[in-house]
């Protein structure tokens, strides 16, 4: 069964791994062709969707991050020129961290989940550093 994927927007910032397929997404005049090993990011407030308004086959990890005093400065990393989207292979572990963390009723897997949260968001944050000097250079 397929599912759509029209346009949209929402208010935090949507973040996405690839880990299997590929997909086909827009952001404003953009288009983007995102695939294995590759992040994806929109912004808060910024339109955007699948392209043809569908979700392609992929198995990804989908993540919404809603900014806060600890969060903002990474991922104000993110805003500004640069690729949206780039390959990222060590965010890919850190987001099954996060979602096992949240799978976990034991003590401290709020924190534990907070502090992987705050390891994915730099690691993202360094593969699109370092994915925009590269392509600078």
């Amino acid at each position: 069964k397929r599912r759509g994927l029209d346009a949209h927007r929402h208010d935090f910032w949507e973040i996405c791994a690839i880990v299997e397929g590929t997909v086909s997404w827009w952001a404003g005049e953009e288009s983007f062709e995102v695939g294995r090993g590759q992040v994806y990011f929109t912004r808060p407030d910024e339109l955007h969707g699948g392209m043809d308004a569908m979700m392609h086959r992929c198995e990804l990890y989908w993540l919404h991050v809603r900014p806060d005093e600890t969060t903002f400065p990474l991922l104000d990393a993110l805003q500004g020129d640069g690729p949206r989207t780039f390959p990222a292979p060590e965010a890919v572990p850190l987001f099954a961290s996060l979602l096992a963390e949240h799978e976990r009723p034991e003590a401290f897997a709020e924190v534990a989940a907070r502090a992987t949260l705050h390891l994915l968001l730099a690691a993202i944050a360094r593969a699109r550093s370092n994915e925009t000097r590269r392509t600078v250079s």
